[in-house]
C-alpha cells in the first residue's frame, strides 16, 4: 500500500473551537499527534458530502418518482456490470 501524500494547511480557528475539538478528542481517546489533523479531514470531507447530496437533492426536486426511479435502475444496472 502507498502512502498518502499530505499537504500542510495553516489554519486560523477561534480560541473556543480549538478547545472544544481537542477536549472532545481527549475525552474519545484521540489525543495523539496526527488526530487533530485526521478529526479536520473527516469534518472537510464530511462537509463536502453533506453540501453534494443537498446539492443533487435540490436539483432532483422537479423530477418525477418514476423517473428518478429509472435513473437508480439504470445506474445500478451499470454498476454492476463486468
Amino acid at each position: 500500500m502507498q502512502a498518502l501524500r499530505t499537504v500542510r494547511w495553516n489554519l486560523s480557528v477561534s480560541e473556543d473551537t480549538d478547545r472544544s475539538l481537542r477536549t472532545y478528542l481527549a475525552l474519545n481517546g484521540r489525543g495523539k499527534k496526527g488526530d487533530l489533523s485526521q478529526a479536520i479531514e473527516e469534518a472537510v470531507l464530511s462537509y463536502i458530502f453533506d453540501h453534494t447530496a443537498r446539492q443533487i437533492k435540490d436539483g432532483c426536486e422537479n423530477i418525477g418518482e418514476d423517473d428518478i426511479d429509472s435513473l437508480v435502475g439504470e445506474a445500478l444496472d451499470w454498476a454492476r456490470r463486468d
